[in-house]
């Protein structure tokens, strides 16, 4: 089922994370092509790391980190039944590799 509300939440908090977050972080709030399952993700970088959080509207989720120096995966993992009170702590794994 989609929740198109809960992508509207995210990319919120991403825009929040955007304005509040580290000086020598990139963080850039995407929303993709409306489809029946649409998407929302949240780029974040710096020159170490490389991060993409993409959340579907069927509250299913990808969590991706990269290397900048090497390319090997730091990061990568799945999930579903995401709820927009848990965005801090679901995906604080890949915020605090930023020490946001």
């Amino acid at each position: 089922m989609a929740n198109v509300a809960l992508l509207e939440t995210f990319t919120t908090w991403g825009a929040q994370l955007a304005a509040s977050g580290p000086s020598d972080v990139t963080i850039e709030v995407f929303s993709g092509p409306q489809t029946n399952n649409p998407t929302a993700r949240i780029d974040i970088s710096n020159e170490h790391v490389f991060a993409r959080i993409t959340l579907w509207a069927d509250v299913s989720f990808v969590v991706e980190a990269i290397d900048a120096a090497t390319a090997e995966m730091i990061l990568w993992r799945a999930g579903d039944g995401l709820d927009d009170s848990r965005f801090n702590l679901e995906f604080n794994d890949v915020l605090s590799l930023f020490a946001i």
